[in-house]
């Protein structure tokens, strides 16, 4: 624990408390540990103290019993000397010309009939002259993706926009040549389709639904708050004609869908868009911030006190559904633990255990192999 004291304690430690939990995560290993009162008193003024554990056990002594906080103690050194905790940033180095290609996002559309205000885009056609990509260009993008994946057999395509239905027929071209690609090269290509929904109809529908694209739905919320930032474009609200539109796509059961929002400073009670979504029936879901230079709806750093009280508020109303019976996947939370971009080397570097109690009263985990959601968190408290 002597090495602690030019450790970057800000940018790999990360303590904070929901509710009555103290949690910590090691950035590095991935590795999470729920903290009782005593184990949380060392961690915090080890870390004021710059990884100084005597001065910590000092500090904490006026709180806590010295037998409890030398057992505390232990665990913390244990768990630093696997790896779970304090673990130092890997330097990674990549030659991204040997680093296989396994996924296009194609703007297909540089176009869009809508006119939505927070649109990074510019409306669809990101500051350029209005286009549609050309069912040649489309297959050279799937050839590129195919020649430079390698042995990745898995490979995934996009369709993005703009609005990528104002060019359905070359999506509907692209998907068949991708097809027949696939028997030529054992290759297997996933589809998303990322659409306003306005042009969603039965022939569009069926072909989604036929060749197992998966599609991504926009609606921000309540109506009053998906008309004002998602308006057709002729200025009226889409909320009416879109909603309608993917009632429909979803009771045909594509592939996968979400339903994806976005959230601006204009509507900083998004938790309350989030129950309006789930309410309509929605089980699949996201809701992303507006960001970028415009003060008038992205989220500006004045915001974000704002917007982590809200995402508080987001949690509960999800625990609240979830321990109601329903099956609520949240984007942003459905993230398995162990097999994360973060976690590389968590099963080196915190064994089989990626969850635990640091406290001497409470020994409790769950182990690597398992998925780990709120359900089953709720039940291990």
């Amino acid at each position: 624990m002597y090495n602690l004291a030019a450790y970057d304690f800000a940018a790999h430690i990360h303590m904070f408390k929901w509710k009555d939990l103290n949690i910590v995560l090691d950035v590095n290993s991935g590795a999470i540990h729920l903290l009782d009162e005593p184990a949380w008193c060392m961690l915090e003024t080890m870390i004021r103290f710059q990884g100084d554990l005597y001065a910590s056990l000092e500090i904490c002594a006026r709180r806590f019993p010295q037998e409890l906080l030398m057992e505390t103690m232990n665990e913390i050194l244990a768990a630093y000397e696997t790896g779970a905790l304090f673990s130092e940033e890997e330097n990674i180095s990549l030659d991204l010309r040997q680093v296989p290609i396994k996924a296009l996002c194609l703007n297909v559309a540089h176009s869009c009939n809508m006119r939505c205000a927070y649109c990074f885009a510019s409306q669809g056609d990101f500051g350029l002259k209005p286009a549609l990509m050309s069912l040649e260009t489309g297959q050279e993008a799937l050839e590129f993706l195919i020649t430079n994946s390698r042995d990745i057999e898995h490979l995934e395509v996009d369709f993005f926009g703009g609005e990528p239905l104002l060019n359905f027929e070359m999506v509907r071209e692209l998907v068949k040549y991708g097809r027949q690609r696939e028997k030529e090269t054992g290759k297997i290509l996933n589809f998303t389709l990322t659409t306003n929904a306005l042009l969603l109809d039965d022939d569009i529908m069926d072909f989604l639904v036929e060749e197992n694209l998966s599609v991504i739905l926009s609606l921000d919320g309540r109506p009053e708050v998906n008309n004002r930032c998602r308006p057709l474009a002729n200025g009226e609200g889409s909320y009416d004609r879109v909603l309608a539109n993917i009632r429909r796509m979803v009771s045909r059961q594509p592939a996968s869908h979400y339903i994806r929002g976005t959230y601006t400073r204009k509507n900083l009670d998004f938790s309350q868009d989030l129950r309006h979504i789930i309410d309509l029936g929605f089980d699949n879901l996201s809701l992303e911030p507006a960001v970028g230079s415009d003060a008038e709806f992205a989220i500006q750093p004045e915001d974000l006190p704002r917007v982590l009280e809200e995402y508080e508020e987001l949690t509960e109303a999800l625990l609240t559904y979830i321990q109601a019976g329903r099956d609520i996947h949240f984007f942003h939370y459905d993230l398995n633990l162990q097999q994360g971009p973060c976690l590389a080397n968590a099963a080196a570097a915190a064994g089989e255990e990626s969850i635990t109690w640091l406290s001497p009263r409470k020994a409790i985990s769950i182990p690597a192999t398992s998925w780990w959601d709120r359900r089953d968190f709720a039940w291990a408290m």
